[in-house]
C-alpha cells in the first residue's frame, strides 16, 4: 500500500467528516440532507478506496459499485427533499404569521401594526378581517 492511497483515505474521510458536521448546523432541511447524504457518499468512497488499496484484485466492478452507490444516495436524497422541502415552507410560514402576530398591538378599540422598519399604523378589526 503506498502512501497515495492512505492520504486519498483520509481526505476522503475528513471530508465526510466535515461535511457532516456542516450538516448538523444547517437550519435548512433539504441542504442538511444533501450533506448528510454526500457525507455518507464520501463514506462509500473511503471504503472502496480502501478497498482497492488493501485488495488489488478487487478493481473488478469497481465502477460498477461506485454507479450503484451514487444511485442510491440521489434517489435517497431526492426522497427526503420531497418531504423536506414542504417541512421547510411550513416552518417558514408559522415563522411569518408569528413575526406578522408578534407585531400587533391591541390599544383600546384599534390595533396598532408596527412594520420591520419601526413606523407604526392604526388599523381596526374590520380591516383585519377584509381579504382583499
Amino acid at each position: 500500500m503506498n502512501f497515495g492511497m492512505v492520504l486519498c483515505i483520509s481526505i476522503t474521510g475528513l471530508l465526510g467528516v466535515l461535511s457532516g458536521l456542516a450538516a448538523l448546523e444547517e437550519k435548512v432541511l433539504v441542504h442538511a440532507s444533501f450533506l448528510y447524504n454526500f457525507t455518507g457518499w464520501l463514506f462509500m468512497m473511503a471504503v472502496h478506496y480502501y478497498r482497492v488499496a488493501y485488495n488489488n484484485d478487487l478493481f473488478d466492478g469497481l465502477l460498477l459499485s461506485i454507479l450503484k452507490w451514487t444511485t442510491l444516495f440521489i434517489i435517497i436524497h431526492i426522497i427526503f427533499a420531497s418531504f423536506f422541502i414542504r417541512i421547510d415552507k411550513k416552518r417558514r410560514e408559522q415563522e411569518e404569521e408569528k413575526k406578522r402576530k408578534g407585531s400587533i398591538e391591541k390599544v383600546g378599540k384599534n390595533y396598532v401594526y408596527t412594520f420591520g422598519d419601526g413606523s407604526k399604523i392604526t388599523v381596526t378589526q374590520e380591516d383585519f378581517q377584509k381579504k382583499d
